[in-house]
């Protein structure tokens, strides 16, 4: 294999911040998207499946990049969404997204996860941008595949610090399924290879308005106008909702900045990206902080089996990574 070109599968629950991360997976040649499974999430699995068409169409992805149906809920716990942020359909704010010019493919998302795996044994990456539900019934279902995946990347969690549950202590997509990522954090064959990407992390990368203006541009770009409503969308919300007054945080992008660092693609003195190994595990007692990330009272930050979890990374890169995919969109775009 190419080792400039990075083989991921990425589940996601669309969703603007997965918006982003499709445009910068889609649109960087140091990506190979393997599939798209569109799992429930933001919004309803139907309304995740056709956000996710729509967008690779809007991106001219939709005949090179097939995208399947993932999961529909949580293993045990009720499915919830988040209208309040990403708007009924899960991506509320724009008027530019197009029909889907392809259909969601028929094959089961874990045959097809499979297929590409045993393709690329040994340097497959897994980016799960929603609940850790398809993830987790992969390892569960097919754990002979878990030897041939170089890593897990994983958004989700906060240390100490939340947006979902009774008690603000949870993030959202481990609150969505607390089992399936307790299931995944605690497995001693795989979380050493699982990234996670906390709210610790995201929180630093915020769409601002100096951000929002250079995805705009000239104007004269309908997915550049088309990625500016979505964030601008977005940062309302925000605001409304959490009174965030310097622009809305970009979360699931973010769990594609290690992988650059990992794959030895690019120098970590560009990426920056930083991190700690935790020993990590999920409350799963309907307490009021069910969901909550929390590290195991044995760690002591020295497991080299550990969770990586990441603290930093160059925001400045990250966005220049954005504007430079938007480059690369508007000459594929089918909406120019």
């Amino acid at each position: 294999m190419n080792r400039l070109d990075i083989p991921i599968w990425i589940d996601c629950d669309p969703g603007h911040d997965d918006a982003v991360a499709i445009l910068l997976s889609t649109c960087n040649p140091l990506f190979r998207v393997l599939g798209i499974s569109a799992s429930y999430g933001n919004a309803s699995s139907q309304d995740t499946i056709n956000n996710a068409l729509s967008l690779i169409t809007a991106l001219g992805k939709s005949h090179a990049i097939g995208v399947y149906q993932g999961c529909v809920k949580p293993w045990e716990v009720e499915a919830v969404y988040a209208p309040h942020i990403h708007g009924n359909s899960g991506l509320g704010g724009t008027e530019l997204l197009p029909k889907p010019s392809v259909d969601v493919k028929s094959e089961y998302f874990l045959d097809a996860i499979e297929a590409a795996i045993l393709k690329n044994k040994g340097e497959f990456s897994f980016v799960s941008l929603g609940p850790m539900t398809c993830i987790a019934t992969l390892l569960r279902e097919r754990p002979y595949l878990k030897p041939h995946i170089k890593y897990v990347v994983l958004m989700g969690g906060g240390l100490d610090i939340g947006n979902s549950n009774a008690n603000k202590s949870a993030e959202f997509n481990i609150f969505c399924d607390p089992h399936a990522a307790d299931f995944v954090l605690t497995d001693k064959t795989i979380s050493s290879r699982c990234v996670l990407i906390p709210l610790n992390l995201t929180g630093q990368v915020t769409a601002t308005e100096a951000v929002l203006n250079n995805i705009l541009g000239d104007g004269k770009s309908n997915i550049r106008r088309m990625y500016y409503e979505l964030l601008v969308y977005l940062s309302q919300c925000y605001r409304r909702e959490w009174f965030t007054e310097h622009g809305a945080p970009i979360h699931d992008p973010v769990t594609l900045m290690p992988l650059l660092q990992f794959y030895h693609v690019l120098d970590p003195d560009i990426v920056k990206f930083k991190y700690e190994r935790m020993k990590l595990g999920v409350v799963l007692e309907k307490n009021g902080d069910e969901g909550m990330l929390i590290r195991a009272s044995d760690d002591d930050g020295t497991d080299q089996e550990g969770v990586i979890v990441g603290t930093a990374v160059c925001v400045d890169f990250f966005w220049q990574k954005i504007y430079d995919a938007l480059d690369v969109a508007t000459s594929t775009s089918t909406i120019e």
